[in-house]
């Protein structure tokens, strides 16, 4: 029995539909490197906190509907700058009714978690804050072996430093000592 040609070439073209529906694909943004130093310039705000809460809303920008995600966090120790008794965070992207929208590479925050973040005012809501450069200015705290540490969560970021070969970029970092970020922050502010 004869198979039509056209069931071959259909059958070929929903096989590469399929692989490339199902193939995982790798996204990052590609950022240059933010030293401890270029957040603190960056920063009017360094503090550690408790995330409360996380809402996601639509604000319009540029004529159309954006979806934003506003975090609710509260102060535990202000290293630089003054904190009231909340503080709100505003990203871009978020998941609402009519669907998710996220930019690689922006901070993400999730209730409970305990960070230390770098803060500038918000241009589109001056009642918010967002985080310095991207993920770059966001640390996560945890203990680790009845150690407090301090990592950044770079995954989505590509990070080139000056000369350096594109393909090279740096995705992940060793955590820090928190006792150790916090010293190195302090020295850093009291430079301004």
């Amino acid at each position: 029995m004869r198979v039509p040609r056209w069931l071959y070439v259909a059958a070929l073209c929903a096989s590469l539909v399929a692989g490339y529906v199902a193939q995982p694909r790798a996204r990052a943004t590609v950022v240059e490197g933010a030293s401890l130093d270029d957040l603190v310039r960056c920063a009017e705000l360094i503090v550690e906190a408790r995330v409360l809460s996380s809402m996601t809303r639509l604000r319009e920008q540029r004529g159309r509907l954006m979806p934003f995600t506003f975090h609710r966090l509260e102060p535990i120790a202000v290293l630089d700058g003054t904190a009231g008794a909340e503080i709100l965070v505003m990203e871009p992207g978020g998941s609402t009714a009519h669907g998710t929208s996220s930019l690689s590479g922006v901070a993400r925050y999730a209730r409970g978690e305990r960070v230390l973040t770098f803060l500038t005012r918000s241009t589109m809501n001056p009642a918010a804050m967002r985080t310095c450069a991207l993920a770059q200015g966001k640390f996560t705290i945890e203990e680790r072996s009845g150690l407090m540490t301090a990592r950044r969560d770079l995954h989505e970021l590509a990070i080139l430093t000056q000369g350096n070969d594109p393909f090279a970029a740096r995705v992940d970092e060793p955590p820090w000592e928190l006792v150790e970020l916090e010293r190195t922050i302090r020295q850093l502010t009291s430079r301004r």
